[in-house]
């Protein structure tokens, strides 16, 4: 199965004036991406989906004062991030300082994944899941980002909270990290 590619066009002027089909739509399209997203934070399935339900409300009350963003999925990743720390600090599982080292960010294929793969495939994620066992939680997130969800470098800086030049240092740790895992595998040798 093909990933979805969640960046879509809206009529934003239309949004902006209450066009409910054009809310639900931005809403069908991300929810399920966002619910994935967040099950990386925390294994509560109620809190992510509670912070999306108060992401979208959000959304939807401040529409008039909210200026089109350059990439809504971008947009919606980093409100949806800030959002999911917001909660789990207030349910109090994070200290209230430094939150962006602290929190578990757990890297777990979906069940689509894991239906999706092939024999061959699963023996990839088995390696490749071992050699990300070590990595940072910040590594594993922006991981995540650039080769699960498809983000741009600046995309990932943007979410993160961090410089662009500091994404591509994290992904270069990242992936050297991976390498080491894997023996100094690369992906094409794993698939051959």
């Amino acid at each position: 199965m093909k990933r979805q590619l969640l960046d879509i066009r809206v009529d934003w002027i239309a949004f902006v004036k209450g066009d409910e089909r054009i809310f639900s739509h931005i809403y069908q399209t991300f929810y399920k991406a966002l619910y994935q997203y967040g099950i990386k934070f925390t294994r509560n399935s109620e809190l992510v989906e509670d912070a999306i339900q108060d992401l979208f409300v959000r959304f939807w009350k401040n529409r008039a004062r909210l200026t089109e963003p350059p990439s809504l999925k971008n947009y919606l990743y980093k409100a949806f991030r800030n959002h999911m720390i917001e909660k789990l600090r207030a349910a109090g599982r994070y200290q209230l300082d430094d939150v962006n080292d602290q929190y578990v960010f757990d890297l777990v294929p979906s069940v689509e994944d894991v239906e999706v793969a092939i024999e061959k495939m699963d023996f990839v994620k088995q390696r490749l899941f071992r050699a990300m066992i070590p990595l940072t939680t910040r590594q594993r997130e922006a991981i995540l980002m650039r080769y699960y969800e498809g983000f741009s470098y600046p995309e990932i800086a943007n979410s993160m909270g961090i410089t662009i030049k500091a994404t591509y240092k994290l992904m270069a740790r990242s992936i050297d990290a991976v390498r080491d895992g894997l023996g100094g595998a690369t992906f094409v040798y794993l698939c051959d």
